[in-house]
């Protein structure tokens, strides 16, 4: 429906990382509106930054989604207020509002808007001026032309404006739909039915106020496996992540190879560990932006009611727990190239020590969460990436 699927194993991207286009990003948005179900959406400037024929198509794909019924047989309300609309993009609206400093002096079916104003006394600048141009000169005391004839009549303020507006025919009709949607919707039998599918469609274990539908664990579940599959789309990375590790392990043990047993070597080997923590602790500092990044992602499907944040942050921490065995890979490397102590013992105190300087603090294997500072990291980690997320 929204043209997407030639697109599907195609990150959306940002300002560093190429992805999909303008309107390929405006109907994912569309996508997202539509997976929550949405009875009402608003759109600022959406058209904003694109070019004529990618406008047009979003808008289509508007047209569509606010055209298809939902599974309440109701339709999506689409609000959108547009920045130099064409007549192409106009044509796509069914109603136009008209706001003059805050006063709303026309709000009704967008084919009549133009004969509207040019029964109260205006008239176009051109014969090519656009319905949107014409509307916003309208409002306008310096670039709006007054028709002949009607200097005195015409309003003036956007107090007259609306005066005129609410005595009209048009004023007339949007009241009578209003009292019309209040005596035949409101506190009748299809409202009883609408909460009554709202009460079934949550979980028996939700308190009846609150907006989620599926339990926190739920969530959980929805959201690491979202987080595999972003992994999955960025296995390179991954793979140069371990890549970099294991090199500059073989590197690091290069230099620190086969260090002695005596005291003459007490710095080498101090260095060695030294700096094999200080290159996971340089590595974390690269995952710090990544929640802030994300940030005004969370909190929009937040408020869509789709998951809690620090279940995002848990999840995000549970499924990066195997990527630890890459620590694990680094630190046989180092250990045994650098000839340190060969004890079962003395290996898994380094390992642990390392696992818990790995990106984010820590990110290790399960038995590691027993220990009491490990619980406490982990804990620390999920409140950073929390509030990360949250600000």
């Amino acid at each position: 429906m929204l043209g997407l699927s030639h697109t599907r194993n195609t990150v959306v991207g940002n300002e560093a990382l190429r992805g999909v286009s303008g309107g390929e990003k405006k109907r994912v948005s569309v996508g997202e509106m539509l997976a929550v179900r949405s009875v009402l959406g608003c759109w600022d400037s959406t058209t904003r930054g694109l070019d004529s024929s990618t406008a047009l198509e979003s808008l289509r794909h508007f047209r569509t989604a606010t055209s298809l019924p939902n599974q309440d047989d109701g339709r999506l309300t689409t609000i959108m207020a547009l920045y130099q609309a064409s007549d192409a993009l106009y044509d796509v609206f069914d109603k136009t509002c008209v706001l003059y400093e805050g006063r709303m002096v026309y709000f009704g079916p967008a084919h009549r808007t133009r004969a509207y104003f040019e029964e109260l006394g205006f008239e176009r600048a051109t014969q090519g001026q656009t319905v949107g141009d014409f509307l916003v000169s309208v409002t306008d005391p310096k670039e709006r032309i007054v028709r002949k004839g009607f200097e005195s009549s015409a309003p003036r303020t956007p107090a007259e404006f609306a005066e005129r507006f609410l005595k009209s025919e048009l004023g007339r009709v949007n009241r009578e739909e209003m009292e019309k949607y209040s005596r035949e919707i409101l506190g009748t039998e299809l409202k009883a039915r609408y909460m009554e599918s709202i009460a079934q469609e949550k979980s028996r274990s939700l308190p009846k106020t609150s907006p989620f539908t599926v339990l926190m664990w739920a969530q959980l579940l929805a959201l690491m496996k979202r987080r595999m599959q972003i992994l999955r789309g960025s296995i390179g990375n991954q793979f140069m992540i371990f890549a970099s590790f294991v090199i500059f392990g073989i590197v690091l043990g290069t230099v620190f190879y086969n260090s002695p047993e005596s005291t003459d070597a007490y710095f080498s080997r101090a260095g060695a560990v030294f700096y094999t923590v200080l290159f996971l602790t340089l590595s974390a500092m690269s995952e710090i932006p990544i929640p802030f990044s994300q940030r005004p992602i969370v909190i929009r499907q937040y408020r869509s009611a789709l998951y809690l944040p620090f279940l995002e942050a848990l999840s995000q921490t549970l499924v990066d727990i195997p990527i630890s065995f890459t620590t694990l890979v680094y630190s046989i490397i180092i250990y045994f190239m650098v000839g340190l102590q060969t004890t079962a013992a003395q290996f898994f105190t380094f390992f642990v020590t390392l696992i818990r300087k790995w990106p984010d603090f820590i990110e290790g294997l399960p038995w590691v969460f027993w220990l009491p500072t490990g619980l406490l990291d982990f804990w620390h980690l999920c409140i950073f990436r929390s509030l990360a997320l949250l600000g």
